[in-house]
């Protein structure tokens, strides 16, 4: 699966990054593939709607890489 995160970077820098779908949760998938970043500019950060809390609790722990699910390209 190959994703783009057009929300946190402009245009002209929008980053891809390709990782196994069998390793993605039902949990927000902006904070597996990206890692703690995705969230700084996330509308529902702190909020009930969150999905990626039990995530961002997991790399706080270091249990989690902290930025995200490792690139597979070319694999």
């Amino acid at each position: 699966m190959k994703t783009a995160f057009p929300s946190s970077f402009p245009p002209s820098q929008m980053k891809t990054k390709t990782v196994n779908q069998a390793d993605l949760t039902s949990e927000c998938w902006s904070v597996q593939i990206w890692g703690i970043s995705a969230c700084s500019n996330c509308e529902f950060l702190d909020t009930d709607e969150c999905g990626g809390k039990r995530i961002r609790e997991q790399i706080r722990k270091g249990t989690f890489p902290r930025g995200g699910l490792p690139n597979q390209e070319g694999q």
